[in-house]
């Protein structure tokens, strides 16, 4: 293949990488999760990303080759030393997905997109899951202490504040450490952790207030019983 790369030669290793040297002693570490999948980079809609060639510009091409008087729309040696990658494009085709730039995608795209990120040395890597863990839990710990010491408003207020703190660093990351950050399970946490607190602190204060009415109504019905207990003026 073109990095000269046999498979015997890589250094597999589940849910941290694969990684191998190539022809010219370049070494490459892609990142893989537990099942052998690396996060993709997508670099745009796939129209516009990468050129396309049609089978009709390609017999085009064949037929300018061998025949007289043809001539092809693209020249050939535009396309010398590229990766030509073969797939369908076709609306009926049932090798589409959506991705983040287009509804619908040729999955072809795929390999390019690929292709792409391991000759040009990109690759996402992902937060360990302890430290995942770790953000997690301590975003827990700070939503149940504003929402037991905040009032509901200022509780809400400093949770969403928080979320945000979280975007903004999982973008950062993204961008210009190329470290993917998930914000969905803090987001999930701090929804469900202020879910709860509101709620069991709500039936703790109607319960205080049940009692301490039960308690003033009892005191109210001794009075009525016993009423020369009551101090003369």
């Amino acid at each position: 293949d073109h990095l000269e790369v046999s498979p015997s030669s890589l250094n597999i290793k589940k849910g941290i990488s694969i990684s191998f040297t190539d022809k010219n002693k370049n070494y490459y570490s892609i990142p893989v999760d537990n099942d052998y999948q690396m996060i993709l980079s997508w670099p745009g809609s796939w129209e516009k990303t990468f050129r396309h060639l049609s089978c009709l510009d390609i017999i085009q091409i064949t037929a300018a080759k061998k025949l007289e008087g043809i001539k092809s729309a693209i020249d050939p040696d535009s396309y010398k030393d590229s990766f030509i990658l073969i797939g369908d494009t076709t609306t009926a085709s049932v090798d589409i997905r959506p991705t983040p730039f287009d509804k619908r995608c040729p999955l072809v795209n795929v390999h390019a997109v690929i292709i792409n990120q391991i000759l040009n040395h990109y690759f996402i890597h992902e937060l360990p899951p302890l430290f995942s863990f770790s953000i997690t839990f301590l975003i827990g710990i700070l939503v149940i202490y504003f929402t037991l010491n905040l009032s509901p408003l200022r509780a809400l207020i400093s949770s969403s504040l928080i979320f945000m703190l979280v975007l903004s660093a999982s973008l950062i990351l993204l961008v210009y450490f190329n470290i993917w950050m998930e914000p969905i399970k803090p987001l999930l946490i701090i929804l469900i952790t202020l879910v709860f607190i509101t709620t069991y602190s709500h039936i703790r204060f109607k319960d205080h207030v049940d009692l301490k009415l039960s308690f003033e109504q009892k005191l109210a019905m001794a009075d009525a019983r016993f009423p020369q207990l009551k101090k003369k003026k």
